[in-house]
């Protein structure tokens, strides 16, 4: 797309850390280094949010749950969107029948629902982590005075987590002991 297209009502923006101050109130961040101007951003009221990190269809469901999760996350985007959930270039079951490009599919359509992908599951397993992220995040902010050690500790972890080298399902399951520790639900002999 190009710089300054529409789509729908929401300014579309390909955005390179050179190019200053983003004066849109809605905009869409892609970015090849990974690199996030929310000091420029942000101030200025617009909302950002990574587009095509990966673009859909690639058999890898660690990138779409780590850059559509946790990395989205740390670097202080509002959200994600990805092209598309459904684009067969001929027919949509067969992802090699275009001689330029393979079909862009999270999900194959069928009669009565969906067949699911491995990418479209890394995908969700990244939402899921940002919902532990914000539970978590929730439980710092209503943490009962005697729990202000266990809050400062808990922050501190997250402050501290490796998004990109972190294992994943191990981060999950220690915000939840986290989360129970400060909801004063703590399993026996939780770490």
């Amino acid at each position: 797309m190009a710089a300054g297209a529409r789509l729908e009502g929401v300014a579309v923006t390909k955005v390179t850390p050179n190019t200053g101050i983003a004066r849109r109130r809605r905009d869409f961040w892609r970015d090849e280094t990974n690199l996030f101007p929310s000091d420029k951003w942000l101030p200025v009221g617009s909302l950002a949010l990574c587009y095509a990190n990966p673009q859909v269809g690639v058999e890898d469901p660690m990138s779409y749950r780590r850059n559509f999760g946790l990395v989205l996350w740390r670097a202080g985007f509002d959200g994600a969107m990805d092209y598309a959930y459904q684009h067969g270039f001929h027919h949509i079951w067969n992802d090699f029948d275009d001689r330029s490009c393979r079909d862009h599919v999270f999900a194959y359509p069928t009669v009565n629902g969906v067949v699911g992908t491995i990418q479209w599951e890394g995908f969700r397993e990244g939402v899921d982590d940002v919902r532990y992220v914000a539970t978590l995040e929730e439980a710092f902010a209503e943490a009962a005075p005697d729990k202000g050690a266990i809050a400062e500790e808990a922050r501190r972890w997250l402050r501290s987590l490796d998004v990109p080298q972190a294992d994943l399902d191990e981060a999950r399951r220690q915000m939840v002991r986290w989360i129970l520790k400060l909801k004063g639900n703590a399993a026996p002999g939780a770490r």
